[in-house]
């Protein structure tokens, strides 16, 4: 054994804030709840913008028909009535929601058709579902991940699970609010800060100082009392040569609540890929679109289009081989109906030569091939003499009726003798 013993070194950490610098340590971390976090305008604004423009677009089944043009079908139950509660544009925006806030949403089967199709899904809570895919191999692992439900195992298949942010083998979805704790953290502390300044006062009005004489506290209580009470009726303050009133007067920017309000809002908008104008929030660029219908169809073009896929993709996973599921967003590009007619009048070659028939043209609006053009009708067949072998009667001459076939006029027998 080695005779020196080596000294222990000591160690010492900060434990707490020897000082107030007004708010939480700048390394603090705190767990936002969903609730928690629906608080703050920003992340409000861009779950609702996000739900509410999903469940206004409506689900429609196609087929794929002739020459691979989509067939509309009828529309199935599972778009009619999805749940016992609310109707389909509220079916669908709880799944939004849910994959906005948590990262996926997660369906139960509760009713099927005769061949087996769901008619029928209710969303879960995703809090209350738990996924075990940590395993390598076998059941519990990314191949074969088990489902909890309160507890409750469930089966696989009667399950719909659409997740938003994936992650390599990983089965459930990244939720944006645990991600970005920190974030959604910094917005709750500065609204919360901002309201605890407005309740508390702020900063006082002004300052009333006496520039010959100290004031005592108890004076001066009353005289700040009275000073208020002044200022609260909207009278004029009227004070003797030895007394200074100076107001104080602070602006909002200087305050830093604007700027951390649209900070926030910018960086909820970036992680949802919403514009950030929509939810507060500034862009720090001049681009900006001259037509509602060219913002319309940026926000529908980067915005919605993956949040849309996702949904298509997990729908038509519902429905039979050969059918496919497409929202229907004509109603978003309704105020654009102008150009799409020039557009389509071109392809159809007016004025110049058609490059596309009208079949293509209507496939690109999702609507049928043209029915075929009835068949004219039959040519009216002329009237045709009946008699077999005999020439037609001669035409009339001076008025006189023609004779009969095989009659002889008067006097040819005698003529003939």
């Amino acid at each position: 054994m080695w005779p020196f013993k080596r000294a222990e070194v000591e160690q010492r950490a900060i434990s707490q804030w020897p000082w107030d610098i007004g708010g939480p340590p700048p390394y603090a971390t705190r767990t936002v709840s969903v609730d928690r976090a629906l608080s703050l305008v920003p992340v409000f604004a861009a779950v609702r913008l996000l739900a509410d423009s999903i469940a206004s677009l409506p689900p429609v089944l196609y087929k794929t028909g002739a020459h691979g043009l989509p067939v509309r079908q009828p529309d199935p139950s599972l778009f009619t009535q999805p749940s016992v509660h609310g109707t389909l544009p509220d079916w669908l925006h709880r799944a939004v929601v849910c994959m906005a806030l948590q990262g996926d949403a997660v369906g139960l089967v509760t009713a099927r058709d005769y061949d087996g199709w769901p008619t029928m899904i209710e969303w879960l809570d995703p809090q209350q579902v738990v996924t075990q895919d940590s395993n390598r191999f076998g059941p519990g692992s990314y191949m074969q991940p088990l489902w909890y439900w309160y507890g409750q195992p469930l089966p696989p298949d009667g399950l719909m699970h659409i997740p938003w942010f994936t992650m390599p083998y990983r089965v459930r979805g990244l939720s944006p609010i645990a991600a970005y704790a920190a974030t959604a953290h910094v917005g709750l502390a500065a609204q919360d800060y901002a309201g605890y300044w407005y309740d508390n006062g702020g900063v006082p009005p002004g300052t009333f100082q006496n520039v010959k004489q100290t004031v005592s506290k108890e004076d001066a209580d009353l005289i700040t009392a009275r000073v208020t009470a002044r200022l609260q009726t909207r009278k004029p303050l009227v004070y003797g040569i030895d007394w200074n009133y100076t107001p104080i007067a602070i602006k909002p920017h200087e305050a830093q609540f604007v700027e951390t309000a649209q900070l926030t809002a910018t960086q909820i908008a970036t992680i949802y890929g919403i514009p950030p104008e929509k939810i507060g929030g500034t862009t720090g660029k001049s681009l900006t679109y001259s037509t509602v219908e060219m913002n319309t169809l940026d926000y529908l073009t980067f915005s919605l289009r993956p949040w849309l896929v996702r949904l298509e993709k997990a729908f038509t996973k519902l429905f039979p081989r050969g059918t496919y599921v497409k929202f229907d967003t004509s109603e978003m590009l309704r105020a654009d109906t102008k150009t799409k007619a020039e557009i389509a009048a071109l392809s159809l070659g007016t004025p110049s030569q058609p490059w596309l028939t009208q079949d293509e043209v209507r496939a690109d609006y999702d609507r049928p091939p043209m029915p075929p053009p009835p068949e004219p009708p039959p040519a009216p067949i002329a009237p045709t003499n009946t008699t077999v072998g005999l020439p037609a009667p001669a035409a009339p001459m001076n008025g006189q009726q023609p004779a009969a076939v095989g009659a002889t006029s008067k006097g040819s027998t005698n003529g003939s003798r």
